[in-house]
């Protein structure tokens, strides 16, 4: 059995309370293919292993789960190792280390003081790659001692001893600094994947602060300052507190950081920051001449478009001179066609006044037209009437025509007849019998 373990592969990250364990599995935790059981230990987890394994990652069945529960530690971590595996997956331990070293972490444990973790599984023949992931002790003291209600007490004399003992365990394995990582996260979580032998994904930088299957920040009580972050960032020390003053002045917290390299990370960092300044400088030397190549094309692009721009401009000069001249013509034009407006308008008032006299004419002449109507309706009533009299007359006319010369007629016949008479014996003793009536004074009636 114990030949068998020896095969099996254990990522392994040992990381103390504060210092940043939370926000790295969650990071290794949202990247497909890697299963993180979260502050597990041989004595005791924060949630159980089980629990974990059924609830969170579904590695153990509702029917398997009372059996599970039973087995030994070794046993299950083997059999949630082979579950991962048959899902094509990395399972993964983040220790809970505290438990193993500081007093009051577990309320019916005595630490320790030495990694048990790394016993029980080396006992086990578990093949381990482990890493560590520190903090600076004086932020680990100060964010113990506000965070949690059971350390708000702990003596920064008991806190240096036990630290300083953790320190010392792990100083043997590959080392990551908590401050390192939220200045260059990709970088540093890349380096840990390559330890542990895990999948990595440049994802996590959005989807961390996604995923909740784990302990620490994201199941306090009232949220810390990390669990409130959706963008890795440094978190500012502070400085100012008696806590973390009380941590910096402490001989034993001051040697664990020396042994977790944070007096050399000072060095580290002035030197990182030279070569940062060089970086810095050549890429700015390099997009200088990039800049300056890119200028010249530019320049020669810029001289190429400023003689066609020139050749246009003189074809537009010549253009603006004859729209000038074609402008000056239409002046002319506008001018000759304002005064043939004015005249026109002149002529349109006299012709408006012609009408008006027109109009007043008019409508005398439709008065007269009336009144010449009227006299003509009355003329002709009178015509009618003179023709009605002029034919009677020519009625009357013509009767005394027929009479007249029925007269004529009859004096003829008279005149023939006195012609006659007159001729007779009669008619000449009447004549000489009225001719001696008028010499005696006689009466000449017949």
């Amino acid at each position: 059995m114990r030949e068998k373990l020896r095969q099996i592969k254990i990522p392994v990250i040992y990381t103390f309370a504060r210092s940043g364990g939370t926000l790295i599995n969650r990071c290794l935790g949202c990247i497909s293919g890697n299963i993180i059981l979260s502050e597990v230990n041989p004595y005791a987890s924060l949630v159980p292993i089980e629990v974990q394994a059924h609830d969170w990652f579904k590695l153990v069945s509702s029917s398997d789960f009372s059996d599970f529960s039973k087995r030994t530690y070794a046993d299950k971590i083997r059999l949630l190792s082979e579950a991962a595996r048959q899902q094509d997956s990395h399972l993964i331990i983040r220790d809970w280390t505290t438990i193993n070293f500081l007093n009051k972490a577990s309320d019916d444990y005595t630490p320790s003081m030495v990694l048990e973790q790394e016993l029980y599984l080396e006992r086990y023949r578990f093949n381990i790659y482990p890493i560590v992931l520190a903090r600076r002790s004086a932020d680990v003291y100060e964010s113990l001692t506000r965070t949690f209600k059971n350390f708000h007490n702990l003596s920064i004399k008991e806190f240096g001893n036990c630290y300083l003992a953790y320190v010392q365990k792990v100083l043997t394995y590959p080392l990551f600094h908590y401050e390192n990582f939220c200045l260059e996260p990709q970088k540093e979580l890349k380096r840990m994947c390559d330890v542990l032998g895990v999948n990595y994904s440049n994802a996590f930088v959005t989807e961390f602060s996604k995923f909740t299957y784990c302990t620490g920040d994201n199941t306090l009580f009232k949220q810390s300052r990390g669990a409130q972050l959706s963008k890795i960032t440094v978190m500012e020390s502070n400085q100012e507190s008696e806590s973390y003053i009380a941590a910096s002045l402490d001989e034993n917290c001051q040697q664990a950081d020396r042994l977790l390299g944070y007096e050399n990370m000072e060095i580290e960092k002035q030197v990182h920051a030279f070569w940062r300044i060089v970086e810095v400088r050549d890429q700015a030397l390099t997009k200088a001449n990039d800049l300056r190549h890119q200028t010249q094309v530019e320049l020669e692009q810029l001289q190429s478009q400023l003689q066609q721009t020139q050749a246009e401009l003189e074809r537009s000069q010549s253009h603006l001179q004859q729209s000038e001249t074609d402008r000056i013509e239409h002046l002319t034009v506008i001018e000759q066609l304002s005064e043939q407006l004015q005249q026109s308008e002149a002529d349109r008032a006299a012709r408006l006044t012609l009408i008006e006299q027109l109009s007043e004419q008019l409508q005398q002449t439709q008065t007269e037209l009336a009144l010449s109507q009227a006299q003509l309706q009355q003329t002709q009533t009178e015509l009618a009437l003179s023709q009605a009299q002029l034919q009677q007359t020519q009625t009357e006319l013509a009767l005394s025509q027929a009479q007249l010369q029925q007269t004529q007629t009859e004096l003829t016949q008279s005149q023939s007849i006195i012609q006659a008479m007159a001729r007779s014996k009669f008619w000449k003793l009447r004549t000489i019998l009225f001719r001696l009536k008028k010499v005696i004074g006689l009466p000449t009636d017949a």
